[in-house]
């Protein structure tokens, strides 16, 4: 238990010390110090990432650093090889992070991408050895082997890419169990951000994270475990966090001093209660009664089946149906009013 929490304490404070970093060579000190403050206090990256041994933790790490050097040093070699370096090795804690690899090249002149990939190609072909030896295939991930099992064993789909994309877009930005901006609304600000990006070009320099984020959100939306499994909050989307709060800094950049009282008011209260939800999933989160909640199928008489949560619920719709069934065994079709009741009991 120590050891882990060591861990997750030492990955999330160095975390914290890298971002507070980046929006500094874009802004004064005290929006780049609001900004570093809302990224450690406001977002699951201490709900999630610090608490335990998920990969999360030095993912972040690593990708803070390369957005660092991207931003800060990417005009020196130096700055493209420790970029290179701490990309590479946040696909290894969690291969997604490609995508914001192959986003930073966008960044570099192409002679320096020349540099960026070769520094990446001896830990890229270990990787890719490392799948083929042991997985029987270069693009086959530990990661997917263990999702393709459990979905296999769900009884839904040997496919892991079998969420309908609405549902899990929905379930992961605003769902009150893992929805992102349910669970850190203060990030609203980062789709204005977003769209100065697009609109202002001295802003050009984060249109590539936009993209990376989107992609990943995409990936993740349709992902057969698009929930996170037992976590908290938008577990499986943490990583974009960083991201998002950068994308903040147009707003700040561009509006900071002409905001208006109100807008001050908005974004504090937002980013209060960021704040307190984090301060629950920190303190008061508990895995067994937040996602261990029984679950019961009920069948109905024409067999159709519908889950809920509810035992009195279940309990009472399974006599009803039971009483229907032996008034009326006889019957092959199920009378139109019982119908109408039992799902106006699911409803």
């Amino acid at each position: 238990f120590f050891f882990q929490a060591e861990d997750g304490i030492r990955d999330h404070c160095v975390t914290g010390v890298q971002t507070c970093a980046l929006p500094i060579s874009f802004l004064s000190r005290r929006p780049s110090l609001l900004l570093a403050a809302a990224y450690g206090l406001g977002t699951c990256v201490w709900s999630v990432s610090s608490q335990s041994l998920w990969q999360h933790g030095p993912n972040e790490l690593y990708l803070s650093m390369a957005v660092f050097f991207l931003h800060g040093i990417r005009d020196r070699l130096a700055g493209v090889v420790g970029a290179s370096l701490a990309f590479c090795a946040a696909v290894w804690c969690r291969p997604t992070s490609a995508i914001f690899a192959i986003a930073g090249i966008a960044l570099l002149h192409w002679r320096r991408t020349l540099v960026y990939a070769a520094a990446a190609a001896p830990f890229a072909g270990l990787m890719l050895y490392y799948n083929a030896h042991f997985f029987g295939s270069p693009w086959t991930f530990g990661e997917s082997v263990v999702a393709q099992d459990a979905a296999i064993t769900s009884g839904e789909s040997t496919s892991i890419w079998q969420t309908p994309f609405w549902v899990g877009a929905n379930g992961l930005l605003f769902s009150p169990g893992r929805g992102l901006f349910t669970h850190s609304p203060f990030l609203i600000f980062s789709l204005i951000g977003a769209w100065w990006a697009w609109r202002d070009a001295q802003f050009r320099a984060l249109r590539p994270w936009t993209v990376a984020v989107l992609t990943t959100w995409c990936i993740h939306f349709v992902y057969y475990d698009w929930w996170g499994g037992f976590s908290f909050g938008y577990r499986p989307i943490v990583d974009t966090a960083l991201f998002l709060v950068l994308l903040q800094v147009p707003v700040f950049l561009r509006d900071w001093k002409r905001w208006s009282t109100a807008v001050f008011g908005v974004y504090g209260v937002l980013l209060a209660v960021s704040v307190y939800v984090q301060v629950l999933g920190a303190w008061v989160f508990d895995v067994a009664s937040w996602n261990n909640r029984a679950m019961y199928r009920v069948r109905l008489p024409d067999g159709k089946t519908y889950t809920t949560y509810d035992l009195k619920q279940a309990q009472q719709s399974q006599r009803r149906d039971s009483a229907a069934m032996e008034t009326d065994r006889k019957s092959t079709r199920l009378n139109s009013s019982h119908t109408v009741i039992s799902y106006a009991v699911f409803c």
